[in-house]
């Protein structure tokens, strides 16, 4: 190898040296010892201060504070609400529900009056109706008595030969023959026809042995005048 091919090899060994330390770093200060490791101090990052009027997170502010407190509130508000809500509901429904037992308590008590009035009505009905059968058994016999007195009595007048008194005694007869019973009213019947056919018989002669008189005839006018 010439000197100049030599001196061109270490320039440039020289230069690839100078490249490598970079521009401020001479080839002497790069030594074999491992660099410093930076302590936590210098690797923690700075903490960041808030900006005036800001807060941290550690610290609540007083707005956020105050909101929670009206939440808190409004939900102690809502469940009172809610709670007097269904304790008026269940005093209504147990005043509904008293209502109706007071209800139908009344109206089983009216029921029951209304029934025993109509039991009792009945009963004095029955009462009544007994009552006027047995007076109107007792009319009936009564009007049955005297009507038997009376046809006793008519008789008698036929057979004292007094047409008037029995005539009488017959018509009255007659009136009560409806409310009498059959035998009587087929009595009263003969009677009846008994006084039919002595009205339009003729007048017997009295028996005194002597003759009717005898009526003159009237004075019959002269001729000519």
């Amino acid at each position: 190898m010439t000197r100049h091919s030599l001196t061109l090899t270490l320039s440039a060994a020289l230069a690839l040296t100078l490249a490598a330390c970079g521009p401020d770093e001479e080839p002497g200060d790069r030594g074999d010892t491992a660099p410093a490791t930076p302590s936590a101090t210098e690797t923690a990052p700075a903490p960041v201060q808030p900006a005036e009027g800001q807060p941290t997170k550690e610290q609540p502010t007083q707005e956020q504070s105050a909101l929670d407190k009206a939440k808190d509130a409004a939900r102690e508000a809502a469940e009172a609400a809610k709670a007097r809500i269904g304790e008026a509901a269940d005093q209504a429904t147990a005043a509904a529900g008293a209502a109706a037992e007071q209800g139908k308590a009344i109206a089983d008590e009216a029921l029951a009056r209304s029934r025993e009035m109509a039991g009792a009505a009945i009963e004095q009905g029955k009462g009544m109706a007994e009552v006027a059968a047995e007076k109107g058994k007792e009319l009936a016999r009564a009007t049955a008595e005297k009507a038997d007195e009376l046809i006793g009595k008519a008789k008698d007048a036929i057979a004292e030969n007094k047409p008037d008194v029995a005539q009488g005694i017959v018509d009255t007869l007659g009136r009560m023959k409806a409310s009498l019973p059959e035998g009587i009213q087929a009595e009263i019947e003969r009677l009846e026809a008994m006084m039919a056919g002595e009205s339009t018989a003729p007048t017997p002669a009295v028996a005194t042995g002597e003759s009717p008189p005898v009526v003159p005839a009237a004075a019959t006018p002269p001729a000519g005048n």
